[in-house]
């Protein structure tokens, strides 16, 4: 009881930062404190996403395996198992996942098992609009492992940190668009390894700004490494998403990154991958912006709702059903099972229709009842007289649905 109810303060502490903090880097750093200390983990990885394509971007990482890093986000994009494409959970443990058997997984067989990794949760940040980032924690320790409260917990805060990702996305919009100048074309150049082989000279500024690195050190072209491991990850056939990602630059400039193959004549999966870098164009950002703006709260309030651990997002499973028990009578009309008046049968044309030759106003009924001039018979009569009298199936309904009477209705009914 004590884990749920700290778990419990934990979720609550998160859910005030996603409020306090309106820049998504800052969210990010503060979200990952508190989360470490409610699940531990010794490595992490934290990228925004483009909501449609759901191509990585902006990454927030410190991992063992740094100067691997090409290595490891092709790894990832070509891994099926607990993909944030994939995922129709907020978090997936990968144990839990692979049945223990972690081998199963691509990455963790080629890179992270050879550091030591024992579990890792991921947890993709995604509403009804797209999806806004992912997170990987890593458990390095030998034994250690998620437990299935930590992971409760962390799906406690996945819908409160969405809406922060997207609202801080969305701010972006509303401040001045300053692309950097410019005097030519912003390309890299990869290898199928997704090492960088060439570069031109403009690219250097827009990587230092999209990624600041450490003083003297070259910036990391991470946003390159992600749209050209999600080229090859369609090129396996294990996503179908373009390789494409639009990401924001500084102030309410977005740049678009994009990868495709260059055709030489080497075989299709040996050739180098180009990657362009140019500003976001109005008409293609008109995506983002509708996506962006859909959830922005009226009267430009920023308070998220407030989110528990014992409330997690509702399932189909989750919801209790009570079995039906008759009501009152006048709710439940099954109960009454009075036998019922039995109408007349409505006559047909041809009764009311006077003899022919005869000439006379007088029409007989079947019964030989004559209608008196006035051209209805006695069974029309009766039929009208019964239908101002309510039977008891019909003062149930009436009470029952609330609905507005004719007033000779609920005289009849009522008497």
């Amino acid at each position: 009881m004590a884990r749920i109810a700290a778990h419990s303060q934990a979720v609550e502490r998160v859910t005030r930062l996603c409020g306090a903090h309106h820049e998504a880097r800052g969210l990010r750093l503060a979200v990952l404190e508190e989360i470490r200390r409610a699940a531990p983990f010794d490595a992490y990885s934290w990228l925004l996403t483009d909501p449609e394509t759901e191509v990585g971007c902006a990454p927030l990482a410190d991992v063992p395996c740094l100067p691997e890093l090409p290595r490891l986000i092709r790894l990832k994009y070509l891994t099926p198992v607990n993909r944030w494409t994939r995922l129709d959970v907020s978090v997936a443990l990968l144990r839990a996942a692979t049945g223990e058997q972690r081998e199963h997984s691509l990455v963790w067989r080629e890179m992270l098992a050879s550091y030591g990794v024992n579990d890792v949760a991921s947890l993709v940040f995604r509403d009804q609009f797209g999806c806004w980032g992912f997170l990987e924690l890593w458990r390095i320790d030998s034994g250690a492992r998620f437990t299935d409260a930590e992971a409760e917990f962390l799906s406690g805060i996945a819908a409160p940190v969405t809406e922060a990702l997207r609202r801080s996305q969305a701010r972006t919009f509303d401040l001045a668009a300053s692309p950097p100048d410019r005097t030519g074309p912003v390309v890299l150049m990869l290898s199928p390894q997704l090492e960088v082989k060439a570069q031109t000279p403009e690219t250097d500024q827009y990587l230092r700004i999209l990624v600041p690195p450490d003083a003297d050190r070259r910036p990391i072209p991470s946003g390159a490494y992600n749209v050209a491991a999600q080229l090859l990850a369609v090129e396996a056939g294990v996503d179908n998403h373009p390789p494409s990602a639009r990401v924001h630059l500084s102030g309410g400039t977005w740049l678009t990154l994009r990868a495709a193959r260059i055709a030489v004549g080497a075989p299709p999966d040996e050739q180098d991958i180009a990657v362009t870098i140019e500003a976001t164009s109005s008409g293609a950002d008109g995506g983002l912006r509708a996506r962006l703006r859909a959830q922005r709260p009226r009267g430009g309030t920023s308070e998220p709702s407030r989110y528990r651990l014992r409330h997690p997002p509702h399932r189909a499973a989750d919801v209790p059903l009570r079995a039906h028990r008759p009501g009152p009578p006048e709710v439940d009309l099954r109960q009454d099972r009075d036998t019922q008046p039995s109408y007349p049968a409505r006559p047909s044309h041809r009764s009311l229709t006077p003899s022919p030759g005869k000439g006379s106003r007088d029409a007989r009924t079947p019964g030989g009842a004559s209608t008196g001039g006035t051209g209805e018979s006695n069974q029309t009569r009766g039929l009208n007289e019964s239908d101002a009298r309510s039977s008891p199936r019909t003062r149930v309904g009436l009470v029952g649905c609330g609905c507005a009477r004719p007033r000779s209705t609920t005289a009849s009914a009522t008497g």
